[in-house]
């Protein structure tokens, strides 16, 4: 149940990453690129030294739900322009 747990919040926070896209600043796209650079050299190095082995992988995979929340705080957080009202 846990492993399910733990794939399911990953996915959703790769697709809300993918969802606001477009609010996204530089500094947080690049933070998510060295995230994925990170996260995929993590999965290849403790696959060729360790073997297959998730109990490595999970050390890490909860960045990705983490600066996905740091990120959608951050948008949230954010003044709504103001709307016109016609009178």
């Amino acid at each position: 149940m846990g492993e399910i747990v733990v794939y399911l919040t990953f996915f959703l926070s790769a697709l809300l990453l993918v969802a606001v896209r477009r609010k996204l600043k530089s500094v947080e796209k690049g933070a998510i690129a060295i995230l994925v650079i990170g996260l995929l050299a993590n999965a290849a190095i403790c696959g060729i030294l360790s073997g297959v082995t998730d109990r490595y992988q999970a050390r890490v995979a909860w960045l990705l739900p983490a600066l996905a929340i740091f990120i959608l705080l951050r948008i949230r957080s954010e003044p709504r322009p103001a709307t016109r009202t016609f009178a």
